[in-house]
């Protein structure tokens, strides 16, 4: 099976933002919501071009200690989704375990528990192909519909309060 392909291009400019805050968590060990800045990008995905936000994702540092390979949240632009998802992230596969997510969330959506979306593809970033990703579901509207289930709350844990207390 070939995975999907996506082309993102962020500006020169709001690439240098993305490198800040990926500077400042190096420094810090961590990714905290101060520095999540969201970027103005596109992406070209089938011939079609998506405009988008990105910003780095991930608390731990595997998740942008590498030298070009990060983590992103990405949310999609005038109410339109790629893949059937208006956000999501992408993540190089390790932080997901490799396939373990994978068998994961298809477990849970056997079992007719609420599961992500979750696959590969590869990604293109400014003209730098960077290999396989691990694309995932973000958790929203969009993902209980396509779960079937009528519209309730979700709820979120502020995981920056965690990290805090570790300082």
């Amino acid at each position: 099976i070939k995975a999907e392909k996506i082309k993102i291009d962020i500006k020169h400019e709001d690439y240098q933002i993305l490198l800040y805050d990926r500077y400042v968590a190096l420094n810090r060990g961590r990714l905290l919501s101060d520095q999540r800045n969201e970027v103005p990008a596109s992406i070209m995905y089938n011939n079609e071009k998506y405009d988008i936000k990105i910003r780095l994702k991930g608390h731990g540092w595997d998740h942008w200690n590498e030298e070009k390979k990060w983590s992103f949240r990405i949310k999609v632009k005038n109410n339109k989704t790629i893949f059937g998802m208006n956000e999501f992230s992408i993540s190089h596969p390790k932080t997901r375990g490799y396939l373990n997510e994978y068998i994961f969330h298809k477990l849970l959506k056997v079992e007719g528990f609420l599961s992500l979306r979750f696959n590969f593809i590869e990604v293109n970033l400014n003209g730098n192909e960077l290999g396989v990703y691990a694309i995932e579901e973000s958790m929203d509207k969009i993902l209980v519909e396509n779960n079937n289930y009528r519209e309730g709350p979700i709820l979120k844990f502020n995981d920056d309060l965690n990290w805090r207390a570790l300082q």
